[in-house]
């Protein structure tokens, strides 16, 4: 009886040592951090979200820097000419903002593992030629970036109450409407949204928030990056500095880690992505 609890035992603990150890989040110590970009399931590692050719929006959930689901959390979406995920409402989970095809910006505020219905902001004030909702201010709620395509200046619309943006805007900087890609987030690890935006030579740049304004631009990538389809700036590590999220020409999703002034070596997070609408 004992050699055979013994075989038990053994076998057992093979089948143990032989199984795939799940994938897990170590915890970040970001959980939870107001104003955030992308971060859908507030735990400090930012998801994605992402609208396909028949205008549902899906949920990827970032699991161990690795995507997991999805799931489908809105449909109808095709209608939106701008869409992005930021914490508008300062309770540590991002909500999404859009402007449609019609100028209307609409606002939906994040409810558990899904979106309330859409909360009308009015006629947006600006030809709109790129769209960030990030953390400008620093207090926590996200607020909107706009670079005008009128004129190329980047306007700064702060969240005030979560309550519809007015006036015409902050001018924070010039010469955007000529770049590709145009995101927000917290580059630096400081608290305040920074500005990063890729040109039509192939080079990514990052604009260092300073004080009500933007520093001078610094280069973080160069050659291919305006083969992209999309770009987008989140804290996929949980480490408190922004990352880069790439979708290529081949429709295959590329993770960039934030390595001290620039971008790590890149990681496959999927293929299949070259048919969405959108990448939030």
């Amino acid at each position: 009886m004992f050699r055979r609890t013994r075989i038990a035992l053994i076998v057992t603990l093979a089948a143990i040592l032989a199984a795939p150890a799940a994938v897990a989040h170590a915890g970040s110590a970001f959980a939870g951090r107001p104003g955030a970009v992308s971060d859908f399931s507030g735990d400090g590692f930012a998801d994605v979200l992402g609208i396909d050719a028949a205008g549902r929006l899906l949920y990827y959930p970032n699991n161990g820097l690795r995507l997991t689901g999805p799931s489908q959390i809105g449909d109808g979406w095709s209608r939106f000419r701008h869409v992005k995920a930021g914490d508008w409402s300062g309770d540590g989970f991002a909500d999404v903002l859009g402007i449609d095809t019609d100028g209307y910006l609409f606002y939906y505020p994040h409810n558990g593992n899904r979106l309330d219905g859409p909360i009308p902001f009015g006629h947006f004030s600006r030809a709109t030629r790129h769209l960030a909702v990030a953390d400008w201010s620093g207090d926590g709620h996200a607020d909107l970036l706009v670079a005008d395509a009128t004129n190329g200046d980047l306007y700064y619309f702060p969240n005030q109450n979560n309550q519809a943006p007015t006036g015409t805007g902050q001018r924070i900087g010039a010469g955007f409407a000529s770049l590709q890609h145009m995101v927000a987030a917290d580059w630096s690890g400081d608290g305040f949204a920074d500005v990063i935006g890729s040109d039509s030579s192939g080079n990514l740049w990052y604009y260092p928030h300073q004080g009500s304004g933007l520093g001078a631009r610094q280069q973080i990538g160069s050659g291919g990056w305006q083969n992209f389809r999309f770009i987008r700036a989140m804290d996929f590590s949980g480490d408190g500095f922004a990352d880069v999220l790439g979708v290529d020409s081949g429709g295959s999703l590329w993770y960039y880690p934030h390595q001290g002034s620039g971008l790590g070596a890149r990681q496959s997070l999927g293929s299949g992505w070259g048919g969405f609408l959108n990448i939030l």
